[in-house]
């Protein structure tokens, strides 16, 4: 240190001694000043809010009291006995809101006349002109009595709705009995308001109806302005504010109901977590009468309600300039801080004089000094004296010969090292002790693409994965213990790519051991962790693949076995039906079981869909109706409704109903459960034309686009990708098969299906289907053939139930028939018939026959022993190739299993009678 500085230093201690205490001592005083004002201010702020509170609350009770006035309750009891009488009060309410609405900008409104000079409205009207009075100035602005049907019976003034049972406030009161609305501007009565709603009861407690008023909120703050008037202060302030940061009222001019400044708002949602307190705030809004631009001090209380009244969380702020309250001790600071500033002029005068006489040879050293820090390591020294400044002169000349020599030496190794540093093709990382970066070699800054010098002083935490080093510490540790061998890492790239790689350290120590460095040589190892990525990728897939194919040979068992049943069910109950002769209610009872075990007809066809991998069956179908009957079928019986958006004009497409009409299945099934407190769907079709720019895995063409939206939560982004994988769902339940079902069928048709989704904001599906230019084929209509028919039938069926359930309805019809359980013992009644010159004249034919010989099998024996037998192929898998193409096995005609008696009637007539 200079000794001019030591001289003037020690007149700035004495100095800076007196100031500090001084100092310090306003400070003290001014923290005591502060928080008494502000303990005091947050007292009275408590105070006028439980005013206010208590101010609404007075109307509030007001009112809870005249609920039980006599004249009221009368007329609620008659006008609900009035409404009683009506065969559909409900209805009524409707339409005459619906009148109401009609002319409720017109003063020759007749309802309203009606309402408004009835004697209740008239009492009502004068209670609101009695407070006008007595406070001179408006408290209620608006009353409302509805019955307990929602119907408007009296009123002072013009109102919206006729109907109130759909608003809140009836709502809640008729709930709790009160309901109390924060500030809001109530159109009808056009003033920004304070609503409450009492449930009126009868004497027994029970419900009569709700009487609404509303209160002007603006008149409601005379106590803040007399509690102002009565401070000292010329800065004080007070006002009201909300939860949500809108002012209500202040004792300076303001805005009603504007928002507060959002820095403002956001400190005082920082600080007024508490009931009451107080805070500093730096504010920028011009005032007058005070300084502007100034700190303020700001003490605040919060509603707490009273009674039965729950408050409105509001918050009454009082506001004083420190400027002004402070003024005395910052004073007494700025004399201290002139003081201070004096005593510092005087001593740099006596520090310049000392400074002259013997700094120069100083001045020359230090220059010389940081010449050598320049790496000039042979500076002029020009001191000449024969004192002690001489004698430093010249060891200092010695050192810098010194140093000089040492540099040449150090670049000769450095070069060395960064020769050996450039060849390397693996990164090379040097650390410190304390984690920073030291050195690097080419190949990482390559690696990494930052410039060598980027990352100089660094922490090791810019390129080495956070995780791993947030691990207590450890991973620190571990590279400080000793050497490193092939340790996984991930290297982060500067636009924040990660990069795996295969890490070794060893420690760098000096002459006493104590490490001065660690260094890190790593390889990037991305190419083997693909391959092994690839690898597991492709094992996961072998595995859905077997565990989907699995359930489907599962599925498409369950639904045969399942047919088989129906088959039963429908034979048995169409028997029941047109053996005896039953009365309306029971004969819709048998007709509802048909439709029940048709409608599971369907559901299996769900199941064998799935079972053969979605193989169509495509024909020219029309859109608009297939989406209307799947969609209604899929919502039956949910608390979810859908809206069509379906243009009549929509192309034809050619496809698999079944399949299709699955997929819309699945998807509503999934919409109905994100919400399961009900809610609305849209399901909308266009016609499409995809010119190739689209970015979607679909050839040029023309499409349907069928997109269904729901309200639910939505889908999060991570999961979107997923949602089409097997067994993958985000429900507590479900397989999650059906969307991975879904996405087969549409691929199979050469469309697409893809999907969009926003948290809180719902899902939406799109499906593409390839359009046609086909029209749809009209189907003749066939005159109904009257049941019954003669002949000798033969079934095979390895299913008990379904022999004689079957056996009964042919016989029903007039057939003689004959039943078998598998192809070997088909072939023996069918040869020993023909023997016996009394031929069966059809035989129906079970496609499969576990451990047996099924239909396949057995209709090429069959046509051996018969070229002209008349066979009808029957199974419940009714996407089987032979079902599909009977007439290739050999087959006359097929027939899928749950089968009515129409149905096999027809077959059966129309293969005997050509025969004949």
């Amino acid at each position: 240190m200079k000794i001019g500085k030591k001289l003037f230093l020690g007149y700035l201690a004495i100095a800076l001694l007196i100031s500090a205490v001084g100092y310090f001592s306003s400070i003290s005083a001014q923290k005591a000043l502060e928080e008494s004002i502000g303990k005091n201010s947050a007292a009275l702020s408590t105070k006028i809010i439980e005013n206010v509170d208590r101010n609404i609350y007075s109307k509030i009770e007001l009112f809870q009291q005249y609920s039980r006035d006599l004249l009221l309750l009368e007329v609620l009891r008659d006008s609900n006995e009035e409404f009683d009488r009506m065969d559909n009060p409900e209805k009524s309410v409707i339409e005459t809101n619906l009148e109401w609405l009609f002319y409720k900008k017109n003063d020759l409104n007749p309802l309203y006349q009606q309402l408004i000079g009835n004697r209740l409205s008239r009492e009502l009207t004068s209670k609101i002109r009695f407070f006008e009075e007595k406070y001179g100035y408006p408290v209620l602005a608006e009353i409302i009595v509805s019955n307990r049907y929602g119907a408007t019976i009296a009123l002072t003034g013009l109102t919206e709705d006729y109907k109130q049972d759909d608003e809140k406030w009836w709502k809640m009161a008729k709930k709790n009995g009160l309901y109390v609305e924060d500030v809001k501007f109530d159109r009808s009565a056009g003033v920004y308001s304070t609503d409450f709603a009492v449930r009126v009861e009868d004497l027994d407690g029970s419900f009569l109806g709700v009487i609404k008023v509303v209160k002007d909120i603006s008149q409601s703050f005379g106590i803040i302005t007399e509690t102002a008037e009565s401070q000292n202060y010329q800065s004080f302030e007070c006002s009201l504010v909300t939860s949500n940061g809108k002012l209500l009222f202040s004792t300076h001019p303001f805005e009603f109901y504007k928002d507060i400044p959002s820095d403002f708002k956001k400190s005082l949602e920082l600080k007024a977590q508490k009931k009451s307190g107080y805070f500093s705030y730096k504010e920028n809004i011009e005032r007058q009468g005070y300084k502007k631009d100034g700190e303020r001090l700001i003490a605040f209380a919060r509603s707490q309600g009273f009674r039965d009244f729950s408050g409105f969380d509001w918050i009454l702020l009082i506001h004083y300039d420190t400027q002004e309250i402070f003024k005395p001790v910052i004073d007494l600071r700025d004399i201290l801080i002139f003081t201070t500033a004096v005593i510092l002029i005087l001593a740099s005068l006596i520090d310049l004089i000392i400074s002259r006489s013997i700094a120069s040879p100083l001045t020359i050293l230090k220059k010389a000094f940081e010449d050598i820090g320049k790496g000039e390591m042979r500076p002029k020294v020009d001191i000449r004296s024969r004192d002690e400044f001489g004698d430093l002169a010249e060891s200092f000349s010695h050192m810098a010969r010194e140093l000089d020599e040492s540099k040449s030496r150090l670049v000769s190794a450095k070069n060395y090292t960064d020769n050996i540093m450039r060849s390397m093709t693996d990164t090379l990382i040097v650390i410190g002790p304390d984690f920073n970066i030291q050195t690097i070699n080419r190949a990482t800054a390559e690696l990494l693409q930052y410039a060598p010098d980027e990352l100089m002083n660094t922490p090791l935490e810019t390129i080495l994965e956070e995780k791993l080093l947030s691990r207590d510490d450890s991973f620190k540790k571990i590279l400080l213990e000793g050497p490193l061998s092939n340790q996984e890492v991930l290297y982060r790239t500067k636009n924040g790519l990660s990069i795996p790689m295969l890490l070794s350290s060893s420690l760098m120590e000096n002459e006493s051991g104590k490490v001065t460095g660690i260094v890190l040589i790593a390889r990037d190892i991305t190419e083997r962790k693909k391959a092994e990525k690839e690898q597991r990728k492709h094992e996961s897939q072998m595995q859905h693949a077997q565990r989907l194919e699995s359930i489907g040979i599962l599925a498409g068992g369950i639904a045969h076995d399942f047919n088989n049943i129906l088959t039963a069910i429908l034979a048995n109950v169409s028997l029941v039906r047109m053996h005896m002769h039953l009365d309306e209610e029971v004969y819709q009872i048998i007709s509802d079981a048909e439709n029940a075990a048709r409608q599971a007809k369907s559901l299996t066809q769900q199941l064998l869909s799935f079972s053969r991998g979605s193989v169509p069956v495509k024909k020219i179908t029309s859109v608009k109706p297939l989406l209307e009957e799947s969609a209604s079928f899929a919502l039956r019986g949910s608390q979810v409704t859908c809206q069509f958006s379906l243009p009549d004009d929509l192309w034809t497409v050619e496809i698999d109903s079944v399949q299709i009409s699955q997929v819309i299945n699945n998807l509503i099934i999934n919409a109905v459960q994100a919400m399961p407190e009900g809610g609305e769907i849209k399901l909308h079709a266009e016609n499409v034309a995809m010119d190739g720019l689209i970015s979607l895995p679909l050839r040029q063409g023309k499409y349907v686009k069928i997109s269904l939206s729901d309200k639910g939560p939505g889908i999060e982004e991570k999961q979107i990708k997923k949602i089409f994988d097997p067994y993958f769902t985000t429900k507590d339940t479900g397989s999650g098969l059906g969307l991975t079902t879904s996405y087969y069928i549409i691929k199979n048709h050469d469309g697409f299906i893809d999907v969009e989704s926003r948290i809180g904001r719902g899902t939406t599906f799109h499906i593409y289907l390839p359009a046609s230019r086909k029209p749809v084929a009209l189907e003749k209509a066939e005159e109904p053939l009257p049941l019954g028919g003669k002949g000798k039938i033969l079934v095979m069926d390895d299913d008990e139930i379904v022999l004689k359930s079957v056996s009964r309805l042919l016989t029903f019809l007039g057939f003689e028939t004959s039943t078998c359980k598998d192809g070997q013992e088909a072939l023996e009644l069918y040869e020993e018939a023909l023997n016996t010159g009394r031929p069966y004249d059809a035989v129906i034919m079970d496609l499969t026959v576990p451990g047996g010989m099924g239909g396949k099998a057995t209709i090429k024996k069959l046509l051996q022993i018969d070229s002209q037998a008349k066979v009808i192929l029957s199974s419940g898998y009714s996407t089987d190739p032979a079902i599909l193409d009977y007439k290739k096995y050999g087959f006359l005609s097929a027939v899928v299993k749950p089968y009515e008696i129409n149905e096999i009637d027809k077959i059966l007539k129309t293969l005997i009678f050509k025969a004949e």
